[in-house]
């Protein structure tokens, strides 16, 4: 039976897929087998505080099956606490829906309203940070990896796989002890200008998050 449809959705979430991504759901996946766990989900956990730039001896992620607005109300509820005030800028159904979560949480909000064909630029939420000075904002974890790349760091299918090392907001090594002593080296003749990067970084962001 042919299942190809001679239309597009052009609707959010993954329903007009390729024929690649609907052949690999083929695969029947439980979550209990090894292959799965260390195969799939601990790659994409351990991606994802990469991209925070969180060290995953202090922090995890737990990764959420459900809709898109699901998952949104899963950080909502989870992230943002009681003393805060959270900022929405919504130019759509789903952005009102965010705030439809904060009230049923009893969360403080701002909502700015734009028109569907709104763009929520960078303008538009620093005018809404200055209208509203109440708005929290918080900045955690580390904003710098240190990638070190040698001959000797070498990923499963033989390529070169640089070592991640997570700096705090200093510029000084986490863990000094997890590095390996050739990275190390590398780390202290570049000490001075990380540090001085770093710095500038610091300085850049200061009156974002004074």
């Amino acid at each position: 039976m042919n299942t190809k449809r001679n239309y597009l959705l052009l609707t959010p979430g993954p329903l007009s897929t390729s024929e690649t991504v609907r052949e690999a759901m083929l695969q029947d996946w439980c979550t209990w087998d090894k292959d799965y766990n260390e195969g799939i989900v601990t790659p994409i956990r351990k991606g994802l505080l990469a991209i925070a730039g969180l060290d995953e001896d202090e922090y995890t992620d737990v990764l959420l099956q459900g809709s898109g607005t699901y998952c949104v109300e899963a950080t909502i509820g989870a992230a943002v606490k009681p003393t805060d005030k959270l900022l929405i800028l919504a130019n759509g159904a789903y952005g009102k829906r965010m705030a439809q979560i904060a009230k049923y949480y009893h969360i403080d909000h701002v909502l700015v309203s734009l028109h569907e064909t709104e763009l929520i630029t960078g303008e538009v939420a620093r005018r809404a940070l200055e209208e509203n000075p109440g708005i929290t904002i918080r900045k955690t974890g580390d904003f710098i990896t240190l990638y070190i790349s040698r001959e000797n760091h070498l990923a499963d299918d033989g390529s070169t796989k640089p070592k991640e090392y997570s700096l705090d907001r200093n510029g000084q090594i986490k863990h000094k002890e997890k590095m390996e002593a050739d990275d190390y080296e590398v780390y202290a003749k570049l000490k001075e200008e990380i540090e001085n990067g770093v710095k500038k970084l610091n300085e850049m962001y200061s009156n974002i998050y004074e």
